[in-house]
């Protein structure tokens, strides 16, 4: 989903290359909150941060994406839970791969700027 690559680029100063989207949709009765079945309208995320952000940068996270992803699925900011945890592991990627995607979105970024003019 463009909107939550562009939230965590926005405000957590993220290359777009390194936001990943999951969606993983639960079966009813698979997930349960304080002992009870969670609500089907009920929306998780989960945002795996690495490390160097600020309290206010992750404030901004938190309202952004609760506000924006209830609005995208259509459901009440209550039922949007965000959650923000660290992602402390070192790159798992192949070599050169995260170095493709940067030059693809620094193309893509002089692309944009070049028809702006």
């Amino acid at each position: 989903m463009a909107q939550i690559t562009e939230i965590h680029h926005d405000v957590a100063r993220a290359p777009r290359y390194f936001v990943q989207v999951v969606y993983t949709e639960l079966q009813p009765d698979s997930h349960f909150v304080a002992g009870q079945p969670a609500s089907p309208k009920h929306v998780w995320v989960r945002v795996d941060l690495r490390s160097g952000r600020t309290a206010d940068q992750k404030r901004r996270l938190l309202e952004r994406l609760t506000t924006e992803v209830g609005a995208i699925v259509g459901v009440d900011v209550e039922e949007v839970w965000v959650r923000l945890g660290r992602a402390d592991c070192g790159l798992t990627n192949p070599p050169g791969v995260l170095e493709r995607h940067r030059r693809a979105e620094h193309r893509r970024v002089r692309s944009t700027a070049a028809s702006a003019r």
